[in-house]
């Protein structure tokens, strides 16, 4: 089983002072599932996230994501190495307002220079499944509908079709029913990836293959 997530006695606090700390004794992610973490406001999910994505190290413990060890290597290798391999969708969704949503889409693919470009037929699968027409695309971010700038993030998080996917609570701001049209939306065209997706919201958790809580993760560290 390959494995695309591997955690194993992980411990971080930011500092020795913090009331804050997150431990997780054992936790493995396969390669391709579609896996969705659970945990109310404050229950350190933002931490976890930026731990797997190496935005934040000094963790105790093992870590390794895409067998790499984040931790392992220098902060500019760590930036490639996330451009490259994992994509990101926030749940502000950090487009820039002044690019047209074919320059943001461009911005990971810029990022992650030295990675083998999207060919335009991926490009183009990507716009169909996604339901970005020619005038979105060329649409100003900040005059886009919250619908649709997720659409061009989502784009942009799978245009260097990354072998992970994070996802930080980007369906906050939908209805019930947007959500699950979002949801069914990236899992089918991220199927040849890992995703991890956050929420605090329990109710969609049956769109994936496991889930967790992370309250249940840190409690079994400490059973």
């Amino acid at each position: 089983m390959e494995l695309a997530i591997n955690v194993s006695d992980l411990h971080f606090s930011w500092n020795k002072n913090s009331s804050f700390s997150l431990s997780i004794a054992d936790w493995q992610v396969s390669r391709g599932q579609k896996v969705f973490l659970y945990g109310p406001s404050g229950s350190g999910k933002s931490t976890l996230l930026n731990l797997l994505s190496g935005v934040i190290t000094g963790y105790t413990g093992q870590l390794k994501v895409l067998d790499q060890n984040l931790q392992a290597i220098s902060g500019a290798k760590r930036d490639r190495f996330r451009a490259q391999h994992i994509g990101m969708i926030f749940q502000q969704f950090n487009l820039l307002p002044y690019l047209n949503g074919l320059q943001n889409i461009q911005l990971a693919q810029h990022f992650a220079s030295g990675s083998v470009p999207a060919s335009q037929a991926f490009f183009e699968q990507i716009c169909t499944n996604l339901q970005l027409s020619k005038p979105l695309l060329n649409q100003a971010a900040g005059t886009m509908s919250v619908g649709q700038q997720q659409r061009i993030a989502v784009a942009r998080a799978l245009i260097n079709q990354p072998e992970l996917i994070i996802a930080d609570e980007p369906t906050s701001a939908l209805d019930s029913e947007l959500r699950d049209q979002f949801i069914q939306l990236l899992l089918s065209t991220a199927s040849a990836s890992t995703v991890i997706f956050v929420s605090h919201d329990k109710s969609l958790a049956e769109h994936f293959d496991v889930q967790y809580d992370l309250a249940a993760l840190q409690k079994a560290n400490k059973s």
